[in-house]
């Protein structure tokens, strides 16, 4: 880590530190709405100074379930796709649709029994239809 990174990360820790001891000072203290109030604005300060600490990457929906494989993160989503994320740049490189509901559950498995290649992507979601990603990588239903 540089000496930048380090000092952001310090800064951090202090902010954290401050927000448990106001939380620890209003319950047992039981301090008026006032201090409340002032709690959550400088939890919003500390969102707004970290909002992009460690290059964060930005998504429209919320993973559910994520699979790491090599330099790409396979990520199954609540705004019902998968989204298949390079780690390094964090761009999508490719989103595929076909549930209706959010997508709760991946696994990879081998496209031919044994041989290790885990080309078959397979996927759960609310909306109770299990479905298979696979080489031309097309969403299907099973």
């Amino acid at each position: 880590m540089s000496q930048q990174d380090n000092v952001k990360a310090a800064e951090f820790l202090r902010a954290e530190s401050e927000l448990v001891l106001d939380e620890v000072r209003l319950v047992l203290l039981d301090l008026p709405l006032k201090a409340e109030l002032t709690r959550r604005q400088k939890r919003k300060r500390k969102a707004e100074k970290f909002k992009t600490f460690g290059n964060p990457i930005e998504l429209n929906g919320v993973p559910i379930d994520v699979k790491i494989d090599g330099n790409h993160a396979w990520l199954a989503e609540n705004t019902s796709i998968i989204r298949k994320l390079d780690l390094e740049t964090g761009k999508s490189l490719k989103i595929f649709k076909g549930h209706s509901g959010p997508v709760t559950a991946l696994a990879f498995c081998d496209m031919h029994p044994g041989s290790g290649d885990k080309k078959v992507l397979i996927t759960g979601s609310w909306d109770m239809v299990c479905a298979t990603v696979r080489e031309p990588l097309i969403l299907l239903t099973v």
